[in-house]
């Protein structure tokens, strides 16, 4: 049987990275074979030229054409697609830190209004011979939240965090993406408050359950 391709999106300190390990350990517990990937591949091959863009070695994002942005980060996909391939055809499940849907929406988020479109068909074109992910979770923090996080933590900054209009752009493109994409939302912020680490890994392992089960 083939396995199962599991994509943890969200926004910038959505407490992904905290959420990734304790779905990672659901899974193992529940006797799932598993291969964890995270992208972009930091300080690793072509994660590295992904890491000196965000650390501005290009220049700024404004002055970058999208294309080129999507495809520093595209190449680290396909370094990997055999990786993935291979784990599926084994009957593995395989759990990423984003993919080609963090391309969909911070890449778009950048484009001018009347290019989003276009932008969007590009990204899924060359995309496509990459293997398609079973299920997407978007873990969901309004921007003014996400904010007053990020400065909480002592670390600096790249220029996407750095920046909160293109923030509340990135929010913009997820919520649009979970609505026309079939994206599974979740909500990590109620009434003003993040939601605890459990309430928010209980949700997320009701939409991957859900996917498993089939």
């Amino acid at each position: 049987m083939k396995g199962k391709l599991i994509v943890l999106e969200g926004t910038d300190a959505s407490g992904k990275t905290t959420q990734l390990n304790l779905l990672a350990e659901h899974l193992q517990k529940e006797g799932a074979r598993l291969v964890q990937m995270h992208f972009p591949k930091h300080g690793v091959s072509f994660g590295k030229v992904v890491d000196d863009y965000l650390e501005g070695k290009f220049g700024r994002k404004e002055d970058l054409p999208a294309e080129f942005i999507s495809l520093l980060y595209m190449a680290d996909f396909y370094e990997s697609k055999k990786q993935i391939e291979n784990a599926l055809s084994e009957g593995k499940t395989v759990l990423m830190s984003r993919y080609f849907t963090s391309t969909l929406t911070y890449q778009v988020a950048l484009a001018k209004e009347n290019e989003k479109d276009s932008l969007r068909e590009w990204i899924n074109f060359v995309c496509k011979k990459l293997p398609k992910p079973d299920l997407v979770l978007v873990l969901s923090v309004p921007p003014n939240i996400a904010e007053k996080l990020m400065n909480g933590r002592n670390q600096k900054k790249d220029q996407h965090e750095s920046d909160s209009n293109f923030q509340r752009a990135i929010f913009g493109e997820y919520e649009r993406n979970t609505e026309k994409l079939g994206w599974k939302k979740i909500s990590c912020v109620e009434k003003e408050k993040l939601l605890s680490i459990e309430a928010i890994h209980e949700m997320v392992w009701k939409g991957v359950k859900r996917v498993l089960d089939k």
